[in-house]
């Protein structure tokens, strides 16, 4: 009896510190996950993956295989898909992060853009999702590095893609701080500028005082058929008042310089993507257009956009959403998930919607203006012509 007693105990016991090991491992995850993706070595040490060449068909997850005149290219800069554990940046051909980036990034982000233009998406040395969590010097560095590549290979697709064709830019999470590099860097030029739709940098922020500075030559989109200008967002859980401060104090943004600076005490950007404009009004569920989970999908093959599925509001920079109600919507628990980009687009047909409206605006100033003609290569010579009089009578 007394054996039997002890064999109780024994496992009341058991499952008791078990339980407390869970509890304490759901408590403690994000610290576990944090500690588990630090490379723990310096970047300096840390040999850098090879750099891609952008000249070559691999180093592209997108690219058009059949040459187009004119017309609208899409230049899209994907989410973080490299976890991190070893280095601080992934070379282009690390498995698990290409696998993630066919099957789960592209469909849902890059879904609404196909059916405007042609797409060109470069792969780039990603610095991981570790480097998003902390500010580190390393992680700076990284991520440095990682726009280097895109900044090549925006210059690569401005070289090949026709040069009257409209572009439109996408940047997603790291993606979109990217983008957000490649307009302060690159769309000054009245010759590229003037060929922007426009920008979408999602849920990455941008501070309005950006538009004084660095983005002083462009402008964001404050109404649905605004063109050449940025829309950009941050969409947040209404009830996650942790995941909102640290959209708000802890994303990172480019100087002048080439520095990352925290966004913490800056007003950001937020275009409502239901309401398609720059206003802090509620858009109830009925209004949005409908999110999509495209994983697994082929690009080309149109999913159907679930509707009514969350209300959306800007308020303080942030937009703010409910989860979605269709359960085939909702993201699956994972470890480290809170700090993963999304595996679903919440506003896909949203998106895809706006987009049209703004190719229309794009249509009808064309049918006005005509087509730009594209630059000159080069000099061109004028030789000396002899003028010959005309015979009297």
């Amino acid at each position: 009896m007394r054996g039997s007693s002890l064999r109780r105990l024994s496992t009341i016991i058991s499952a008791g510190v078990a339980g407390l090991l869970v509890a304490a491992g759901i408590g403690f995850q994000d610290n576990l996950f944090r500690h588990w993706m630090d490379p723990r070595s310096p970047f300096q040490t840390t040999p850098a993956p090879p750099a891609p060449d952008y000249a070559t068909a691999d180093a592209w997850a997108l690219r058009p295989t059949t040459p187009s005149t004119g017309g609208v290219a899409v230049f899209f800069v994907h989410p973080t898909t490299y976890w991190g554990g070893r280095a601080w940046n992934a070379p282009i051909d690390h498995a698990a992060a290409r696998e993630r980036l066919q099957r789960e990034a592209l469909p849902n982000f890059v879904g609404p853009f196909v059916d405007y233009g042609q797409v060109w998406a470069p792969r780039y040395r990603q610095a991981s999702l570790f480097s998003a969590l902390t500010h580190r010097f390393d992680a700076r560095r990284a991520r440095a590095l990682a726009y280097e590549d895109v900044a090549a290979a925006f210059k690569q697709f401005l070289s090949e893609a026709p040069a009257e064709s409209e572009i439109i830019l996408v940047g997603v999470e790291q993606g979109g701080l990217h983008a957000l590099g490649l307009l302060q860097d690159m769309f000054r030029a009245e010759t590229v500028r003037d060929r922007l739709v426009a920008a979408y940098i999602i849920d990455q922020a941008v501070p309005l005082d950006l538009f004084n500075g660095a983005l002083a030559h462009l402008t964001p989109c404050e109404r649905a058929k605004d063109t050449r200008c940025v829309v950009a967002w941050g969409a947040e859980p209404s009830d996650d008042g942790r995941e909102i401060r640290r959209f708000q104090r802890r994303s990172m943004v480019w100087t002048p310089d080439g520095r990352l600076d925290p966004t913490a005490g800056r007003a950001l950007l937020c275009v409502n993507p239901v309401l398609r404009t720059r206003t802090e009004d509620y858009a109830p569920p009925r209004l949005h257009a409908g999110a999509v989970d495209a994983t697994g999908m082929a690009l080309g093959v149109a999913p159907a956009p679930v509707p009514a599925q969350t209300s959306a509001q800007c308020r303080d920079g942030v937009l703010l959403v409910d989860p979605p109600t269709a359960p085939s919507l909702r993201e699956s628990w994972s470890w480290g998930g809170r700090f993963k980009p999304p595996t679903v687009n919440l506003f896909y047909a949203d998106i895809r919607d706006g987009l049209g409206e703004k190719l229309g605006v794009v249509a009808q100033r064309r049918e006005r203006e005509g087509y730009r003609a594209p630059p000159l290569d080069g000099t061109v010579e004028i030789e000396d012509s002899p003028i010959n009089p005309v015979p009297e009578g």
